[in-house]
């Protein structure tokens, strides 16, 4: 047991460091910076479509692959060049012709985000995600190894028990 918690535990260290060189804080700084007044803010129209794939768990180890659809917004940067942002994560409840505003990166007009503070709590929770990997694996690997010593020293001491004679047999000496 105490090895598959250690192993569990390194998973976890490594699904955090991973997860942080991923860069999800980047995204999350970037869009900030850009909604306090670096991005320019424009409306977007839902102008067509594209299909994302998304795991979804269906089972303790089972996991099936589903296709979603997510809108693609078209909008005009400060030099008029038509641009186009495909949202992969806000998908439902969206038509073509809906809009919403957007702000993106005039330096690189491809850098855009929907403009919403659900587009800014989604980017904190990602942003925070390999902290909490990371803090579990912290706490299950010197667990495993407590453990793991814990056990060694019970097993040493059960060795080095004296063995009971049955009763009725007399001891030789």
């Amino acid at each position: 047991m105490w090895g598959r918690l250690g192993f569990c535990g390194v998973l976890l260290l490594a699904a955090g460091y991973a997860g942080d060189q991923a860069n999800g804080d980047d995204r999350l700084e970037a869009f900030e910076r850009l909604r306090d007044g670096a991005g320019v803010q424009v409306e977007g129209r839902v102008t067509g479509t594209h299909e994302v794939q998304r795991r979804q768990k269906t089972g303790r180890r089972s996991a099936t692959t589903r296709t979603v659809t997510c809108p693609v917004y078209t909008y005009a940067d400060a030099s008029g060049a038509e641009r186009e942002h495909r949202e992969r994560y806000a998908c439902k409840g969206v038509e073509v012709g809906d809009a919403a505003p957007l702000v993106y990166d005039p330096d690189s007009a491809f850098e855009a985000y929907i403009d919403s503070d659900e587009t800014a709590d989604r980017l904190e929770s990602n942003a925070r995600m390999p902290f909490w990997l990371t803090l579990g694996g912290a706490v299950l690997l010197p667990l495993s190894v407590v453990g793991g010593v814990r056990r060694a020293v019970r097993r040493r001491r059960a060795r080095a028990a004296p063995v009971p004679s049955p009763p009725g047999h007399a001891s030789a000496g």
